[in-house]
């Protein structure tokens, strides 16, 4: 067993030894089995629930059409109406969707299928062909959005409708699913296929309407606009004969003249400016009196003709110079040889040079010749510019009113084309969709789904009766283990099984002249049974450890009234009897003296009503075992109650006796208790499972009496072991091991 140092300030003992994992996993899944039953329990009566709602709530059926929006099939009444098309396809589908819920698409449902709301069956019906055919229903050749609206309609047959059909978008497409439900499976299918038929039969009522308004708007507008376009004509006209405003091709010939004229003079600037670098270049060229540079100049001019005199000079300058070049190299330039050959090279180079001078002139002359020409065409351009800013000043006018009638005219024949348009689409049926898939009548109800709401109600019946489990363990403060009694420093001794219901009558006793005897066994006494010899033994283990061997008084106490308790005391007198030991035992619960009326019939036995503390030896019960029993009488009435042990009694009795045992009262701060404590030297305290609060064991320890110093252990009592394995995993795990032969043989 193990010993705890008790804390001197709280009075409680400290914990020093005990290591507690982080997760008591076998704790938990303790918890888990023992509330499975509660689990199962809150899952029963779910089914129960789910079945009965199952049975009796009336089961609704599910029609599904389909049908795919196409904007572009109303593109050409959008143009003629005017409207604004959406500028998505969220936009768009989101806006059918809200008109396929609309009050008068419910209206035309009800219009074209003849429903009426039963109000004391809350549902929709079909009536009768009779009832339909006698209800008034005037023929009209288009039922129209205003026909419908005036139409006395019941709302609350609308709001049913309504209620009953669901339109949505199917995965961001233009196809669209209508869902119908009712009670009714071929109303279900009817509502269904209705409303997609309703959509669109209303979107060819509306688009015609449409039409014809803007037909008929179209039609006054362009009488208008007929007469703006020819009184704008006749205003520009008139303007231009008054002006003298000579055109050619819609433009005024000063206009074309300063045309031409400006591109002949964009013409001339390039000859000009091409003669004005040619002779730039061959002026510098001749001035600076390089033959070089003038013979390159030459060969690169693409104007001069091969017959032109310069270039037999030239080749011949070339070819006076090269031989000239080889002399001269050969003899010297002062050899005879060389003089002639180089005053040669020397006079052709002479005569190029006053041919490249003669040929420069001719170029200055062609430039000359060149701006002339320019000027003379900036002059006339000069001229035409202030002819053309003349005519400008009243050509703003005319243009004006020519502006005016183009646009009355093309306004003209723009609504003259859609007129035309609009008188076609009066006589076209084109929607902007159309079904894809027909409702078919269903043949298994959507609601309810008896397989879904099962397993809904059989998990939250489950989850319920867990949690109820879970409350139920949390609010448990009573002592189910062992580790419950430790924690409060108190060792533990064992378990103590639940007695049997059968096997107990009541006893019988048989008098002698002396010491009555009781005949029959403690496992015949009424309210007693024979307790597990082990816990017998370690309940007298306890007790030597604790009183070191040299205890003689023991006292059993309880914190409820406990036959258990009764009976633990009595195993333990009669062992401590056989063991060859004088042993005294009494019966000190004045409250229920579970002792007394077992063993003690004889109303006159009992502590007699004196001051001295011997008690006669009539008085006494002997039992079989050996065992001497001070018992308490309670046939003595209100006024006379039993005559209870005190200090005194117990002092002098252990002087005769080696052992005294006291069935002790319920142990409270303020009992007798309290009292007999300080005239025994070792108290073992007995639990009811499942029962004794944890906190009056903490309370009565906390009170500063003495008790706690002399308490050995604790015994759990009135244990079933079928359930004790749900909480102890070690008991568990004992008894499994216990049953178990090889383990045994272990």
């Amino acid at each position: 067993m193990q010993h705890r140092a008790m804390d001197p300030h709280s009075g409680e003992f400290a914990e020093h030894a005990v290591h507690e994992p982080a997760a008591d996993i076998p704790g938990i899944v303790g918890m888990i089995r023992r509330q499975i039953p509660m689990a199962v329990l809150g899952g029963a009566l779910a089914i129960i629930i789910a079945l009965a709602f199952v049975l009796l709530v009336e089961p609704q059926y599910r029609a599904t059409s389909s049908i795919l929006l196409d904007p572009d099939r109303s593109k050409i009444v959008h143009d003629i109406s005017g409207e604004e098309r959406p500028t998505s396809i969220e936009e768009y589908v989101a806006t059918q969707i809200a008109v396929l819920h609309s009050d008068i698409i419910a209206r035309r449902v009800i219009h074209e299928l003849g429903l009426q709301y039963d109000s004391e069956a809350e549902r929709l019906r079909i009536p009768a062909a009779e009832e339909r055919a006698a209800a008034d229903r005037p023929p009209v050749p288009r039922i129209t959005s205003e026909y419908l609206a005036s139409r006395d309609i019941d709302k609350e047959t609308i709001e049913a409708v309504q209620r009953s059909v669901t339109a949505y978008q199917v995965d961001k497409g233009l196809v669209v699913e209508i869902i119908a439900r009712d009670p009714d499976p071929e109303l279900a299918q009817q509502l269904a296929n209705a409303y997609g038929a309703a959509y669109f039969a209303d979107q060819l009522s509306a688009r015609f309407e449409a039409v014809k308004t803007a037909g008929t708007w179209l039609e006054e507008r362009i009488s208008g606009l007929g007469e703006q376009a020819l009184e704008a004509s006749a205003a520009a006209e008139e303007f231009r004969a008054r002006n003298d405003l000579a055109t050619a091709d819609g433009r005024l010939v000063s206009d074309r003249q300063l045309e031409q004229l400006v591109q002949q003079l964009i013409a001339a600037d390039t000859p000009v400016a091409l003669a004005a670098a040619r002779v730039e270049v061959f002026e510098q060229a001749v001035n600076s009196g390089d033959l070089n540079d003038i013979m390159s100049f030459i060969s690169r001019t693409a104007e001069l003709p091969e017959t032109a005199p310069i270039n037999p000079l030239m080749a011949d300058y070339i070819a006076a110079a090269a031989r000239a070049r080889a002399v001269t190299a050969r003899w010297g330039e002062d050899s005879e040889q060389a003089k002639p050959i180089v005053e040669e090279a020397n006079h052709l180079a002479d005569l190029v040079r006053r041919e490249a001078e003669r040929l420069l002139q001719g170029y200055r002359g062609e430039l000359r010749v060149a701006q002339a020409h320019r000027d003379s065409i900036q002059r006339a351009v000069d001229k035409a510019m202030e002819r053309a800013q003349a005519d400008n000043t009243t050509l703003v006018r005319f243009r004006s009113l020519e502006q005016k009638a183009n646009s009355y005219s093309q306004i003209y024949q723009e609504y003259l084309a859609r007129y035309q348009e609009a008188i076609q689409q009066e006589t076209l049926s084109l929607p902007s969709g159309r079904v894809i898939s027909t409702a078919i009548v269903p043949t298994l109800p959507v609601f309810p789904k008896w397989k879904l709401i099962l397993a809904l109600a059989l998990v939250l019946g489950v989850s319920a009766g867990a949690a109820a489990g879970a409350i139920r363990e949390a609010r448990d403060k009573s002592f189910r283990t062992r580790k419950d009694v430790e924690r409060l420093g108190v060792d533990f001794i064992g378990y103590l099984a639940a007695p049997a219901a059968e096997g107990r009558t009541e006893p019988k006793m048989k008098e002698t002249a002396k010491t009555p005897t009781i005949a029959a066994t403690p496992l015949e006494a009424a309210r007693l049974f024979q307790p597990d010899p082990d816990i017998i033994r370690k309940t007298s283990i306890a007790l030597d450890i604790c009183s070191r061997g040299q205890g003689r008084s023991v006292g059993f106490a309880s914190l409820e009234p406990s036959a258990s308790r009764s009976a633990l005391a009595l195993a333990y007198a009669e062992q401590e009897a056989k063991r060859g030991r004088r042993v005294l035992l009494v019966d000190a619960d004045a409250s229920a003296s579970i002792l007394s009326r077992a063993l003690a019939a004889d109303c006159r036995l009992g502590l007699p009503p004196s001051d001295t503390c011997e008690v006669p030896k009539e008085k006494l019960v002997r039992l079989g075992s050996g065992v001497e029993f001070v018992p308490l009488c309670h046939e003595r009435g209100p006024d006379h109650p039993p005559l209870v042990p005190g200090i005194a009694h117990l002092a002098a009795w252990r002087s005769h006796y080696d052992l005294l045992v006291v069935d002790l009262p319920v142990a409270e701060p303020v009992s007798e208790v309290r009292v007999l404590q300080p005239a025994l030297d070792a108290v073992v305290c007995t639990l009811h499972w499942g029962e004794t609060p944890r906190e009056d064991l903490r309370v009565l320890l906390r009170a500063d009496f003495g008790l706690r110093s002399k308490m050995c252990g604790a015994v759990l009592t009135d244990v079933p072991l079928t359930k004790l394995g749900l909480y102890d995993p070690e008991y568990r795990r004992h008894m499994s091991r216990a049953t178990n032969p090889e383990d045994r043989s272990r």
